[in-house]
């Protein structure tokens, strides 16, 4: 296999630490006293991450790491600072960097050899896998990362890095957006409405001036902050990965427009990402139920569109390209719900006009739900719809005439103001829906809500 040496790359880690909890890409090792690094990795894009024994000891939560696009025939060096208990920047010692980097056939025996194909037993993502259920980890980063380009990832992470590596620091930087400002500055109260229920607008906007008008960006931050999730446990990511799923599978004449593009590739991400992981992985605090609710939602949308033909009025190639899609929607549905005991994509149910989602800003707080578009869900609008056609007056007795007010007002209040539970923080997210002409937002400057890269 040396003949391998010739296209790929080498890290070479001479003095890291015996007993460092090393991983690369989805592989995981405990290093030993003779390990000095790994040969043949593949040339592309990488992250390694590490927890010396000490760090193990003492920290929990996110690791140490860095991205490396590695090159062909490329000798890339780290040297470990014991007092730090991290790696070096690459500006450190270079001429030591170079002598190791010449010499690097002296550690050749200590050098373990990227899994290029599958094994019985590697430690993957943390866990043991037996036998059948390893698949090709090299495969199966290739899938993770297939939209990711080292562009997209100096951005987002914004820390001092070279010319191929990224380190890992501790600010993210994703494309902020805010889904509650989900609509055009100056909406009327009609296109809040909208648009708070419909994130087209939103996507259209940040694929307009945040992601430099490609969609594929939006799927390289989704498969990031997956990464980042998985491989280097950093929360920040998973809450960026929420807010991601939540804006694409909220969207509905966006499914229009990138149908044969971003929505179609985002069947193929997501069934990547949800293939080997723990069917587990996402039950704590209800989480699980969150990717269920954002694919029931567009999996909904995607067949009203069907079931219409609105989707598609024009060539007869586009409606075939849009019938594949339908049925790799349907595909995509049946796969997750034999993966996931319990969930429901098939299924009728009540969709809820429009679902809140916390803001992901950093400077979010509880005072700033009270700027946020309000809504309200299929039975509360039947309700009102019930109170708008009952002769109110012939329900109150003469002496009770002060309350009626109140109760026809309800119709055209905020549902924290017309006594739903639901609409306050101590409930939950969901607000009543915005009808008054004087709950118009002010036409203000919205830049602060999209962070450019």
């Amino acid at each position: 296999m040396e003949h391998l040496a010739e296209f790929t790359a080498t890290l070479l880690l001479p003095d890291l630490p015996a007993g460092t909890e090393l991983t690369v890409d989805a592989i995981t090792w405990t290093t030993g006293e003779r390990f000095k690094g790994l040969k043949f990795i593949p040339p592309g894009l990488h992250l390694v991450c590490y927890n010396s024994p000490g760090v193990q000891r003492r920290e929990a939560g996110g690791r140490s790491g860095f991205f490396h696009d590695f090159q062909a025939r490329e000798i890339v060096v780290k040297l470990w600072d014991a007092e730090a208990e991290d790696m070096y920047d690459d500006s450190h010692d270079p001429d030591q960097v170079e002598r190791y980097r010449i010499n690097v056939n002296d550690f050749i025996f200590g050098l373990g050899p990227y899994p290029l194909t599958p094994s019985d037993s590697l430690n993957y993502m943390g866990s043991s896998i037996a036998g059948s259920k390893v698949t090709d980890l090299y495969g199966l980063w290739t899938s993770w990362t297939s939209h990711i380009t080292p562009e997209v990832v100096k951005r987002v992470m914004k820390t001092r890095s070279s010319r191929t590596t990224t380190k890992l620091g501790t600010d993210f930087h994703f494309t902020n957006f805010d889904l509650r400002r989900s609509f055009p500055p100056g909406s009327a109260p009609s296109e809040v409405t909208k648009y708070s229920i419909d994130k087209s607008w939103l996507l259209e906007h940040l694929i307009t001036d945040a992601w430099d008008g490609s969609y594929t960006v939006v799927l390289g931050e989704i498969q990031l902050a997956f990464i980042l999730t998985i491989v280097a446990f950093i929360q920040e990511g998973f809450e960026r990965w929420k807010a991601l799923l939540h804006l694409v599978c909220e969207c509905d004449d966006a499914i229009r427009s990138y149908f044969d593009s971003l929505y179609s590739e985002l069947f193929d991400v997501v069934s990547c990402q949800l293939r080997d992981c723990p069917e587990d992985m996402f039950e704590m605090d209800g989480e699980r139920s969150f990717l269920e609710h954002c694919f029931r939602t567009l999996l909904s949308r995607i067949r009203e569109h069907d079931q219409t033909d609105s989707a598609v009025q024009e060539t007869a190639m586009r409606k075939a390209q849009w019938k594949a899609f339908a049925e790799r929607a349907e595909h995509f549905a049946t796969v997750m719900e034999n993966r996931f005991t319990g969930w429901k994509l098939h299924a009728n149910f009540e969709q809820p006009v429009l679902t809140s989602f916390r803001s992901l800003d950093e400077h979010d707080d509880d005072d700033d739900d009270d700027d946020a578009p309000a809504i309200v869900h299929d039975d509360e609008l039947r309700d009102l719809e019930k109170w708008r056609s009952m002769e109110v007056v012939d329900l109150l007795s003469d002496d009770e005439g002060d309350e009626k007010a109140p109760l026809q007002g309800a119709a055209t209040k905020t549902g924290k103001e017309a006594g739903n539970p639901a609409a306050s923080p101590e409930g939950s997210d969901n607000e009543g829906v915005l009808e008054d002409e004087n709950d118009k937002p002010d036409d203000e400057d919205y830049s602060e809500y999209i962070t450019e890269y």
